[in-house]
């Protein structure tokens, strides 16, 4: 009898393993910046096409491979990084299972080029469709270029399910922003098609690669070693949250891991400082022994386990807390190897492979306080009150700031803000009664007002946005080149993808609520920067930025109007109609 169940052959597993690993063109390009960083490259260069679905290529000027060892490389379960159960169990690398590339290999046109420094030629390797191997010598620059070319050609119902090139291509963008911020001292360049999307030069710390990234956002560094924990960050204060985690960035030894545990730790010691629902952005690095950290739990290496799950998540939530004990608006960059120099009692001259991921053996054992920062905060923001209305509203006045001359009083104002109503309506005390304020009503007025000023100045200040948003626009090119005047009078910086896709760089600083898409669209059919101004306006409907400081701003100027619309404000006399107050 002919048994049913039978062994697959190699290229099929391949590609079976291909589903798991390679989900996506950026899963391919994740596991080939993970290579180059294992080889201890210190220029990383990222080219893809039509969002990665055309071509990926990954350059590094890393330590290259021997033609025997590039032969392995593409096949299953071969690997320079693990020989044993206990090497799994420590593992420091980035990657060590040996599926990577075979897998990739198996479901693409793939080529990879390499040189060891120490040799004059180096060897490429090409593998179509995870068939036989064709290898020959070949010249080219010391260290690894991988070429992917049409990814899934050879899995029809796989590529079918890709997106369309702007959002594989963000999806990639994300992928280079979290490996850049995991390794500073490396440079990255970015390109799509002929255009450089970035090209971050290489940082001696964390604080200089973050500022690159998040360009002009508020970060403040927290730098803290105790009971076998490292903790290094760049955090936005509660202003800054957002509606989600996606500007989080969370690294555990070095690598990039999606962990709502360790993001919920580090939202909850925000404290009453963040509004509920909205998460801080920044970039957090967390290190702990490896012993203490299982990343074997996910095909694409993206979560860990930890040892002490919930010990560590209270350590994080008490060192967030903690932060604004410490807090400076001046950076104090720790280069590469600050924490191991500092902890280890010593200068650590480490080897360009391993600066980042190897750590002296006693490093946790010895735990440490941070020194005091260097330049004190001079204006310190107050903290969130719980029902989000700060003392400024109340009519409290700030302490004094020794360092600067006191600015001239301005007059008190007369009208008290008493709260919120149905979330859309401030309610106000004054002379005259109880005044109650439409705030998207006035929140739009109020924008307008600031845009139409800003704009009578010269061009309107702009938001830089640290993830462009993609938007569909007919003849995108002609359409950027057409406007550029206008978008750019109105605060607007954009710059065209493809033929049909504008990405928005930045936009009126004025607008915290808008959607950027929508905002850019309006921009784009008004036929001035002045017309654009009410429809931009009336985009922050119920302003997402309708914080203390926005509410105060509105509350002012509502009481300067003259005279002040009735479907905008409604003030209720003090008196009843008998006449009694």
């Amino acid at each position: 009898m002919t048994s049913r169940i039978r062994i697959l052959d190699d290229t099929l597993v391949d590609q079976i393993a291909a589903g798991e690993v390679v989900e996506r063109p950026a899963s391919a390009v994740k596991e080939l910046l993970e290579n180059a960083i294992d080889a201890g490259a210190s220029k990383i260069e990222l080219e893809i096409e039509d969002g990665g679905k055309r071509c990926i290529r990954v350059a590094d000027d890393g330590s290259g491979m021997a033609p025997e060892d590039a032969e392995l490389a593409v096949r299953r379960h071969a690997t320079s990084k693990i020989r044993t159960f206990d090497d799994l169990l420590r593992v420091r690398t980035l990657g060590f299972r040996g599926e990577a590339l075979p897998s990739i290999a198996s479901v693409s046109r793939f080529s990879i080029r390499t040189r060891p420094h120490d040799r004059d030629a180096g060897v490429e390797v090409r593998v179509e469709g995870g068939a036989e191997p064709v290898i020959r010598p070949a010249g080219g620059a010391p260290g690894t270029t991988v070429e992917v070319r049409d990814l899934f050609y050879n899995v029809p119902a796989r590529r079918k399910f890709l997106k369309a090139t702007h959002a594989e291509a963000a999806r990639i963008h994300d992928v280079f922003l979290r490996m850049a911020l995991a390794h500073p001292e490396i440079r990255f360049v970015f390109r799509s098609g002929d255009r450089e999307l970035r090209s971050l030069a290489p940082s001696v710390g964390l604080p200089g690669r973050a500022e690159a990234i998040f360009r002009g956002e508020p970060l403040e560094e927290i730098a803290v070693a105790e009971r076998g924990l490292r903790f290094e960050a760049m955090l936005g204060p509660g202003s800054a949250s957002r509606q989600n985690s996606r500007q989080l960035y969370l690294f555990v030894n070095g690598r990039a891991v999606i962990d709502a545990a360790l993001v919920r730790a580090i939202t909850q010691g925000y404290g009453a400082e963040l509004p509920p629902g909205r998460f801080p952005i920044g970039v957090v690095h967390i290190h702990l022994p490896p012993e203490e950290v299982d990343v074997n739990v996910h095909p694409q290496k993206t979560e860990v386990r930890l040892a002490h799950a919930h010990e560590r998540q209270r350590q994080i939530q008490a060192i967030v807390a903690r932060r604004k004990e410490r807090a400076s608006v001046g950076v104090l960059a720790r280069p590469v190897g600050y924490w191991d120099e500092r902890l280890s009692g010593g200068r650590i001259e480490p080897d360009r492979a391993s600066a980042v991921r190897e750590a002296p053996s006693d490093l946790w054992a010895r735990p440490t306080t941070p020194e005091p920062r260097l330049t004190p905060e001079k204006n310190p923001s107050p903290p969130r009150d719980r029902w989000g209305i700060g003392a400024a509203l109340l009519g409290e006045e700030p302490a004094p700031v020794a360092e600067e001359p006191a600015p001239a009083e301005a007059p008190a104002p007369a009208w008290r803000l008493l709260g919120r109503a149905h979330g859309r309506y401030l309610v106000c005390e004054s002379t005259e009664g109880v005044v109650v304020i439409d705030a998207v009503a006035a929140g739009a007025r109020f924008v307008e007002a600031q845009l139409a000023e800003a704009l009578d100045a010269g061009p309107i200040p702009a938001r830089r946005l640290v993830f462009p948003p993609r938007v569909d626009v007919p003849d995108a090119i002609a359409a950027a080149e057409r406007e550029g005047e206008k978008l750019a009078a109105l605060g607007f910086d954009v710059s065209a993808l493809s033929p049909s896709t504008l990405a928005i760089h930045a936009l009126p600083a004025a607008l915290r609520g808008a959607s950027p898409e929508a905002a850019l669209v309006a921009a784009l059919e008004a036929p001035s920067p002045r017309a654009a101004l009410p429809a931009l306006a009336a985009l922050e409907g119920e302003p997402a930025g309708l914080d203390e400081e926005r509410t105060l701003e509105i509350v002012r100027f509502v009481e300067r109007m003259e005279p002040r619309p009735s479907g905008l404000v409604r003030t209720m006399p003090l008196t009843s109609q008998g006449g009694r107050g």
